[in-house]
């Protein structure tokens, strides 16, 4: 089970395909997203908007929005397990790497950014 925490960007990993978002005050669950199929290998909370982003070996990168506790977003492109991600440039681009042996650069763009 993978336990990221609400009010401390911590996260700690396991062989989950969910990630649970905790309450370090109350000590108690908030919710759950669900989505990968595979062992989740990174969590980032953005710093400036409700968003959780994963990485998993199911080769995909998924963007959670909080407030609905739903991915809005997957990133496709890579053909094997993604082991991890970088939010560069205020969040505007992520780079992604993969045992496909490529890193991939992302361009971000936010809706309330337009």
């Amino acid at each position: 089970m993978l336990i990221a925490f609400l009010f401390l960007p911590l996260s700690l990993f396991n062989q989950d395909t969910d990630v649970i978002l905790w309450d370090i005050v109350s000590e108690a669950g908030l919710f759950r997203l669900r989505g990968h199929k595979k062992e989740i290998t990174q969590v980032a909370f953005l710093k400036h908007r409700d968003v959780v982003v994963t990485s998993s070996k199911d080769a995909y990168i998924k963007f959670w929005d909080l407030s609905t506790q739903h991915c809005f977003y997957t990133v496709v492109g890579h053909r094997a397990e993604v082991y991890g991600f970088l939010l560069l440039r205020d969040e505007t681009r992520l780079v992604s790497g993969s045992a496909d042996s490529e890193l991939r650069v992302w361009d971000i763009q936010y809706l309330d950014d337009e």
